[in-house]
């Protein structure tokens, strides 16, 4: 170190070390940005997939209406089923109104409503089809109108219970099948082809 050095403010400092803080200082700068810039693209992904959801369009079904819908359909069988829309219930009610399609003939209708809340509904049928459950109609009643429903179920003369429930009304509007809690495709299936 020379006289000129000794009592200056460079005594002891390298220069390579300064240019090594201001290189860490630059990667650090780097990724707090890159971090900040994936969790706005996070934030922004996360908020068109909930407008998405919001605006799915469903269709509001009151208890009254099902019943009207099942007595119209005298002639021919009818497959009542109220499902939860967040379970595994859509799987069953899909592969079932998807049978009703493809037999030959309509003499199978399916009445298909989603019973909970507006959002696990809207849910639903808006990623439905991607997880394999097409052919779902839109319907959806609110879960605050199961007393309601308890009481046209009965004038229907379905039992009221745990969802899901799915009842087979043969051509002249008499329950011939009725599952509670359960669905099986097959045992559904068997009941209809018999009530037709």
């Amino acid at each position: 170190m020379t006289e000129g050095e000794r009592g200056s403010g460079a005594a002891g400092q390298c220069t390579a070390c300064a240019s090594l803080g201001a290189a860490r200082w630059r990667i650090r700068l780097g990724l707090i940005t890159l971090m900040v810039g994936l969790s706005v693209i996070c934030g922004w992904d996360y908020l068109l997939g909930e407008q998405a959801v919001r605006t799915t369009p469903i269709r509001e079904v009151s208890p009254s209406a099902l019943a009207d819908r099942v007595r119209k359909a005298r002639g021919h069988a009818v497959i009542l089923s109220l499902y939860r829309p967040g379970s595994e219930d859509p799987y069953t009610v899909a592969d079932v109104r998807r049978w009703t399609v493809q037999s030959r003939g309509h003499e199978v209708e399916v009445v298909a409503v989603a019973v909970g809340s507006r959002r696990d509904a809207q849910l639903l049928f808006r990623y439905g089809e991607d997880q394999g459950m097409q052919r779902l109609p839109p319907e959806w009643l609110n879960a605050s109108a199961a007393g309601t429903l308890d009481s046209v179920l009965g004038h229907l003369g379905v039992r009221s219970g745990a969802l899901p429930i799915t009842a087979v009304f043969n051509r002249s509007g008499e329950v011939t099948g009725q599952w509670q809690g359960t669905l099986d495709y097959d045992t559904i299936r068997s009941t209809a082809k018999a009530a037709r």
